[in-house]
This record gives structure tokens, C-alpha cells and sequence, in this order.
């Protein structure tokens, strides 16, 4: 994706990271009709691409089938952009296994183990923002300013990781120890009970990303600790923390949302 853009470019997934790779691929001169086609399974997602003139389809990204049904019979590359780390794992074995082995599937990754794992089972290449980052840094000050030093120093920075990742556990996927515990601090709530609020969220996280405000709502009154819930004041809360304004939540979202809810008593007249 370098000098010429490929027609016929896949990006699985429409959420903030699919919207801004598909936006950048616009800019970067990919304007004709075919040279990209995302796919995303939530209709509000495939009604805004439409409205915005994006060529979104409805639809499991991770199917082939789909591609074909699409107009796309043979993508030069297809870009990964799920939220969900199980998603992306599955979408790209999937892939890998429908489509010619020589198309290049690149998988945004959320940490060093998850690039190494996505590598390991047949990406082209995987995208981790803290690597990619860290090697910014380093061409910035001039110390990787060529592709074989940057990737020289990537491998580096894997085998670093891969060498220490027994020092260290994370128990929620693309969360490191220091991100939950600066989580906590910030809410308020255990670790343990951030964790339960992950699986709640991972249990109704359908599209790999996001969660429709509703379906959260529905949720926390179910589970709040202090029923009744003042549902007028949780909703007004809900949309509030929405930074985006899509009407509906990521998972750090969801977590100030719960901790809030303990405190959304229903007023008694």
C-alpha cells in the first residue's frame, strides 16, 4: 500500500479505526468506484458510510462469499479493523483459509503478544499502536529512517516483549496491568470488577466494537446493585460519555457508565 493504491481494497469493519482507514485511503487518491468496499454488520454504520457517499456493505467481512456477491472477486489486500481481538483472530483465519494465499491481510493489533499471534497465523502483517508509535519516535530523531532499520528494530521490540511476557499478565485482551490499574484509580472499581463489566461487554459486543447505548442501558439496569434505576438520569449520563455522539459506547465508556449507575437510585415521590 505504498506507492500505487491497489483497486479492489477490503476493510472489514466501519468503527472509528475502519472509518479512518477508509477516509485515508480516500484522501490518498483511492476515489474510484471498486478501489475500496468496507463491510460492517451494524446498520446504522452502513447507512452513515452511504449518507457520507462510502462505499459500506452489510455484512461479515470475514466472508468471501460476500466479497464476490460485492463485485470483488479477487481484493489485492484486505485490512482488519475489528475492535474485538477474538474477531480479528477469527476473521483472519477465515480469511487466510478462503482466499488466494497470495492476498495480503493486514489485522490492526491491540498488544506485542497479539501481533506476534496474528503473524503467527498467517497475516501479512499486523498493525500495533505501540509499536508503531515507539518507532515514529525513533524516525523523529532520526534513529529508524529507513524500512530495514524500522523492521530491524521492530523484531527487536518483539523478542523484548516476548522475553518479559512472563513477568507480566493481562486479564482482559489488549490491556496491560498499568491500563487497568489506571483505570481503577479513575473509577473507582476493582479490577475484578472491571473484568466482570469486560465479559458483560464482550457478551453484547455483536459488531467487534461499540455497543448500541439501548442494548447497554437494558444491561445496567439489569445488573446495578441499587435497583431501582433512575433510567431518565442513566440515559441523559450515557449520552453524555458518548465522546463520539453515535449513540453508542466503547468499553472504557462502559466503564464510567457502571460506576455512575451505582449511584442513579430511581427518586421516590
Amino acid at each position: 500500500l505504498h506507492d500505487a493504491l491497489p483497486i479492489s481494497i477490503v476493510v472489514c469493519g466501519f468503527g472509528v479505526m475502519g472509518r479512518s482507514v477508509y477516509g485515508m485511503l480516500r484522501k490518498a487518491g483511492a476515489n474510484r468506484k471498486g478501489d475500496i468496499v468496507a463491510f460492517s454488520l451494524d446498520p446504522s454504520r452502513v447507512a452513515a458510510g452511504a449518507l457520507s457517499g462510502a462505499s459500506v456493505v452489510f455484512g461479515d467481512g470475514a466472508r468471501y462469499d460476500l466479497y464476490k456477491a460485492a463485485g470483488v472477486t479477487k481484493p489485492k489486500a484486505v485490512l482488519v479493523t475489528y475492535g474485538s481481538q477474538p474477531r480479528r483472530m477469527d476473521a483472519l483465519k477465515r480469511l487466510r483459509a478462503a482466499l488466494p494465499q497470495d492476498t495480503c491481510i493486514y489485522v490492526r493489533a491491540d498488544n506485542r503478544r497479539e501481533y506476534s499471534d496474528l503473524l503467527n497465523a498467517g497475516a501479512t502483517d499486523a498493525i500495533n499502536e505501540s509499536i508503531e508509535t515507539t518507532l515514529r519516535f525513533g524516525a523523529l530523531l532520526g534513529k529508524c529512517d529507513t524500512p530495514d532499520k524500522s523492521s530491524e528494530l521492530r523484531q527487536y521490540m518483539l523478542e523484548e516483549d516476548n522475553a518479559t511476557s512472563s513477568a507480566s499478565v493481562e486479564t482482559i485482551p489488549g490491556y496491560t496491568e498499568d491500563e487497568l490499574s489506571d483505570i481503577s484509580e479513575e473509577t473507582g472499581l476493582t479490577i475484578s470488577e472491571i473484568i466482570k463489566l469486560h465479559d458483560i461487554f464482550e457478551s453484547i459486543d455483536v459488531y467487534g466494537g461499540d455497543v448500541p447505548i439501548f442494548e447497554l442501558r437494558e444491561t445496567l439496569m439489569r445488573i446495578s446493585e441499587t435497583e431501582p434505576v433512575d433510567v431518565d438520569e442513566l440515559t441523559r449520563s450515557m449520552e453524555l460519555v458518548d465522546e463520539d455522539a453515535r449513540g453508542d459506547l466503547s468499553f472504557e465508556e462502559f466503564i464510567r457508565i457502571s460506576y455512575l449507575s451505582r449511584t442513579f437510585k430511581k427518586k421516590s415521590y
